[in-house]
């Protein structure tokens, strides 16, 4: 397999990136997953051997909204899944 990993930049975007290969010495373009501005505290697990990226959104009044995104990527061949409210 190749490393990837989620993470949400400085605008609170979430993405996700996969290595070229397996050692991580190349990396893709990263996909934008949800602009959610104000996503944060990414993780990134296999479910049913796709990846799948669970996170927060704080930018609501009161409490964070928990997030679920099957992630897909254009160099694996998929397109992204729905986003689910945890």
């Amino acid at each position: 397999g190749k490393p990837a990993i989620a993470y949400s930049n400085q605008s609170g975007n979430i993405k996700y990136v996969i290595a070229k290969d397996p050692l991580g010495a190349g990396w893709e373009t990263p996909t934008l997953v949800d602009a959610a501005s104000g996503g944060a505290n990414t993780s990134l697990k296999i479910i049913n051997t796709r990846p799948a990226i669970s996170y927060s959104v704080y930018n609501y009044p009161n409490s964070p909204l928990n997030m679920f995104a099957p992630i897909t990527h254009p160099a694996l061949g998929h397109q992204h899944g729905v986003l689910r409210l945890l």
